[in-house]
């Protein structure tokens, strides 16, 4: 379940995870066996992350392999705001390195202790 949590923590929701119709965000699909009723909450909780890193990662994936518009003027409006978004995105970007590098520690984690508990990787998205 762990290797699933972290997928969806890294924008790729797979098998176990929907999107709320309500909220947008990541969820556990209902009715899991496995699953007890108290871990429901701690897993959606800590899985909404990857809802918002989803966004994120879309709109920098758009901004930056966004193409200047070649045939209006280079001081244009329609350029500068496009140039501006640009730097937005790789900005974006840049911030969300240290949540990846966080991702793979806790990956590398959970491959060393498979009993490691959901609490432990909730703390740590939490730092």
């Amino acid at each position: 379940m762990h290797h699933e949590i972290l997928l969806t923590l890294s924008g790729c929701p797979g098998d176990v995870f929907m999107t709320s119709r309500e909220t947008g965000h990541y969820e556990i699909i209902p009715d899991i066996p496995y699953i007890h009723p108290s871990e429901v909450s701690l897993i959606n909780g800590l899985v909404s992350l990857g809802s918002y890193y989803k966004f994120l990662i879309d709109f920098v994936s758009k901004q930056t392999s966004a193409i200047v518009n070649l045939a209006t003027p280079p001081d244009s409006e329609e350029n500068q705001l496009g140039l501006y978004l640009r730097a937005l995105g790789f900005g974006i970007n840049n911030v969300l390195e240290p949540y990846r590098m966080r991702l793979v520690e806790v990956e590398q984690e959970c491959i060393a202790d498979p009993h490691l508990p959901l609490s432990h990787i909730k703390h740590r998205f939490e730092q």
